[in-house]
């Protein structure tokens, strides 16, 4: 059973996620063009500063690499400004900001007024356009433009932007019909970045509903397999190599389950090579649902100390499993991609200040340069920064991506009924059998366990809505006056002649002790991945504007990495009946008795949602008393 994703602009956040939107938007989201213009404002790739073959260098804000490698990067500009201009899109409108809304549009337009007269939008000149024999960011720059544009449409109704978009579309069809995009020599990330020109594809067949769209994606990945590119973990061959691990750059590596989830939409002919990805997923993914991406997988599997994860490969590891979710209407992906982004996302940004972590591990005993906090100061990565301009300025527009994409997924419709896929405080309105209805959940979930969905139908109207079980949740006790109740399998359907109702949810869950693949214990609560926080030094960096800076964080004191876990620590872990604030930067605690291995004496101690912490400990060693 396959859902039915709704348009954006129909969802929107509310309560704790409406202000973290609103800080978003004040901070990196809306503000990263003024941070970095070099490399958003002032580079007009798609227009005027299109690139030729004459152009042999371009200002990236990255460290220097010798020229051959430099060359091969020169796309890099439009994957900073597309993500970034789609976050700041979907923020704008999802929050009603005037200012930041007037801000996108003229970005968007920008482009858009650029377009040549036989529907290009791209970042070549007509001297190199759809003429390459290596590396290149024709399709990813393609890509990453065209569905920030379907985004702004899906949320203004502005048919001129669905219209150029399509004449674009059609043009690369056109060229790509019989050609193949990947028989390239020496290419590299550009390049196989272009295969998410199926989330194009797959934007537009959810509007058009032609599955010429589908089919065309399809043929790309066809194309993909038939190529030798660097990027090789989605190659069919591959996937049904029993002996085959990933270890390609992690991005790609994630942003490729979309790409064989939508070529196997019209006949299924990838289900076995996207059963066997989902199996190797389970051994790259951390206790956070984090998937390893320091920046390649090479071949290891996932460790909470040692191996990292770059921000984008939270956010395309999120939105693959939002597609596969609605692909396959199996619940599980939303649970996954519910636990993904209240922990692992959230785990990556400063609670308290605008600046995300390009790349981040469950354990992190410090930012100061290398995974885990263990090593030297070697990799610029392992710090917090609104822009991470001295490595590369992806990360930081992909962080904007987030929220919204989570936040557009969080009901569906299925042939039941309306799904309620996700849980938070949020708001829809749509229609069922043409009849106007609104849901809001009213909650601070997930840090309370408890929901009230208000129920609003413009004339009184029977239909179902249907709640997801959470995997965590031991009790789902749902309420609601005068409804039917059902048990499903992975849902409660609560059926009804609606009109201006309420149904009352409410979770039972107990904390949890599981093994992370190393066999060290971390403990949850509710969805929630907690942790023991580190008190930190903050040490500052680089200054990009009032209130804008780079951080580098080291532990003041390194001795409770001796703490471990005991046969006595999960029964001694309680929640915390204390008030908090009912998100990130005063959450409920968990607290319990842990072991210090070096002096042998038992400590109480507090954990705090990762998502709430900066350096911290998340997995402990099993012990046992000396």
């Amino acid at each position: 059973m396959s859902l039915k994703r709704l348009l954006y602009g129909s969802i929107v956040p509310r309560g704790w996620l409406f202000e973290e939107a609103t800080r978003n938007l004040k901070g990196l989201v809306g503000e990263l063009d003024d941070l970095v213009p070099g490399i958003i404002r002032d580079d007009e790739i798609y227009g005027r500063n299109r690139l030729t073959g004459a152009v042999k260098s371009k200002d990236l804000g990255t460290v220097a690499q010798d020229q051959e490698w430099e060359v091969q990067y020169l796309w890099w500009n439009s994957e900073s400004q597309s993500n970034w201009l789609d976050g700041l899109i979907r923020h704008a409108y999802l929050v009603g900001n005037a200012i930041y809304i007037e801000k996108a549009k003229k970005y968007l337009y920008r482009v858009l007024m650029a377009q040549d007269d036989d529907g290009y939008i791209g970042i070549y000149a007509r001297d190199l356009r759809f003429d390459f024999k290596g590396e290149n960011g024709e399709l990813w720059a393609q890509a990453t433009f065209l569905r920030a544009a379907l985004g702004y449409y899906e949320l203004t109704g502005e048919r001129e932007v669905l219209e150029r978009v399509m004449r674009a579309f059609d043009l690369t069809m056109k060229v790509y019909s019989e050609r193949n995009p990947f028989d390239l020599e020496k290419a590299y990330a550009g390049a196989s970045h272009g295969l998410a020109f199926t989330d194009v594809c797959y934007g537009l067949f959810g509007l058009i509903g032609d599955e010429k769209y589908l089919h065309f994606a399809g043929r790309l990945v066809d194309f993909y397999n038939r190529a030798r590119l660097s990027e090789e973990d989605i190659r069919e061959d591959n996937l049904l190599d029993y002996d085959y691990r990933f270890k390609g750059h992690g991005v790609h590596t994630y942003e490729g389950l979309r790409s064989l989830i939508i070529a196997n939409m019209p006949d299924g002919r990838y289900n076995r090579a996207i059963e066997a990805y989902l199996h190797r997923l389970n051994f790259i993914t951390t206790p956070s649902g984090a998937p390893i991406g320091d920046e390649w997988i090479w071949g290891r599997s996932a460790d909470a100390t040692e191996t990292g994860y770059e921000f984008c490969s939270i956010q395309e590891l999120l939105h693959s499993y939002l597609t596969l979710l609605e692909a396959t209407g199996d619940l599980r992906w939303a649970d996954r991609a519910e636990w993904l982004y209240y922990n692992a996302a959230h785990g990556a940004v400063n609670p308290c200040k605008s600046q995300i972590a390009y790349c981040k591990s469950d354990n992190s005993y410090a930012m100061n340069g290398h995974a885990g906090g263990r090593g030297s100061e070697n990799d610029l990565r392992y710090k917090y920064s609104p822009a991470h301009q001295d490595v590369a300025v992806c990360c930081a527009p992909n962080a904007g991506r987030v929220l919204p994409y989570f936040t557009g997924s969080m009901y569906m419709k299925s042939s039941h009924g309306l799904l309620v896929t996700l849980y938070g405080p949020s708001r829809v309105e749509t229609s069922v059998d043409g009849i106007a209805v609104t849901l809001e959940q009213i909650t601070s979930y997930p840090f309370d366990l408890n929901i009230e969905l208000r129920v609003t139908a413009a004339v009184r109207s029977d239909f179902k809505i249907l709640l997801k079980k959470p995997f965590w949740a031991e009790k789902m006790k749902v309420e609601a006056v005068g409804a039917k109740i059902e048990d499903y399998v992975d849902s409660i359907a609560v059926s009804k002649d609606w009109k201006q109702d309420r149904i009352l949810i409410e979770f039972t869950g107990r904390i949890n002790e599981r093994l992370d693949l190393k066999g060290e214990v971390y403990y949850s609560y509710g969805p929630l991945l907690y942790a023991m926080e580190i008190e930190s030094i903050e040490k500052t960096g680089r200054l990009y504007g009032k209130g804008f800076e780079d951080s580098l964080f080291l532990p003041r004191d390194r001795s409770c990495l001796e703490l471990c876990a005991t046969e006595k620590t999960l029964e001694s872990l309680t929640v915390s009946s204390d008030k908090h604030s009912g998100d990130f930067t005063d959450p409920p605690l968990v607290s319990g008795k842990f072991l210090d291995r070096r002096s042998g004496e038992e400590k109480t101690v507090s954990l705090k949602p990762i998502g709430s912490t900066i350096l911290r400990k998340t997995t402990f060693k099993k012990c046992t008393f000396l």
